[in-house]
């Protein structure tokens, strides 16, 4: 294949991704714009504008300063505040930058999960495990985009190097005779931490309007409560115990 065509279908790519799923004939279609028309007279049947978010996710805790470093720990505040582990933004910060100081420069994502990854002791005693998942670029399955949500979960979403709060998304689906299923999102439902309250945080991804080459990145945050501790072997209460943290607002 030539230079030029290989880098053409590689761009493809981005906006077309076949996933199989892990059990089963039933096959995904995931498009970041519209899907093309079936060929061959395929009759599929349509349900168009579905939506799953998070109805009681209006708003988020807006960033303490307005710099990118801030807005990433913001959105892993509410990220955490949906699944009751108060950790604030002000922690994160001073545990990836040294101190509450202002960064401009866009967030290195990749460094984000071996970050936040670990087990925490909080406040009042109780110990979550956190585990960050990362998604790089426009994501290329809606595992996390349907389940988060579903689960109570938002996730953090970055676009054009800013961070935001993802709650849900639109999005239609077509369901082929042979059990093929196509997903084509319409929009996502955001939330900008630089901006305060419900009426000026609400932002939104666009199918028709933006384009998926923007998108950074996913991050998926999800907490799992640590069983109380073994008494009898207290250096076994957790996998590494060097990873305990005492995080005070």
């Amino acid at each position: 294949m030539r230079p030029h065509l290989r880098r053409l279908a590689l761009l493809g790519l981005t906006f077309e991704i076949v996933i199989s799923a892990a059990a089963g004939p039933l096959n995904f279609l995931f498009f970041w714009r519209k899907p093309p028309q079936p060929k061959g007279g395929v009759s599929k049947m349509l349900r168009p504008d579905q939506q799953v978010e998070l109805a009681d996710l209006l708003s988020m805790a807006p960033a303490r300063q307005k710099c990118e470093n801030w807005a990433w720990a913001a959105a892993v505040e509410s990220i955490l505040r949906a699944q009751k582990v108060p950790l604030a933004q002000s922690y994160w910060v001073t545990k990836a930058d040294g101190g509450e100081v202002c960064k401009e420069s866009a967030t290195d994502l990749s460094a984000l999960p071996k970050l936040i990854n670990g087990s925490y002791v909080l406040d009042d005693g109780r110990k979550v495990r956190l585990v960050a998942t990362l998604v790089a670029g426009a994501p290329a399955e809606m595992t996390a985009m349907l389940e988060g949500p579903r689960s109570g979960r938002p996730l953090l979403f970055v676009w054009k190097s800013h961070a935001y709060v993802y709650r849900g998304m639109a999005y239609d689906e077509m369901i082929a005779p042979n059990g093929q299923r196509e997903f084509a999102i319409r929009q996502l439902k955001l939330l900008d931490p630089f901006f305060e309250g419900e009426q000026k945080q609400p932002a939104t991804y666009d199918r028709d309007k933006d384009d998926p080459a923007d998108i950074n990145g996913m991050i998926d945050v999800v907490a799992t409560p640590i069983e109380g501790p073994d008494w009898l072997h207290p250096e076994k209460e957790l996998e590494k115990p060097s990873e305990i943290y005492f995080p005070k607002n």
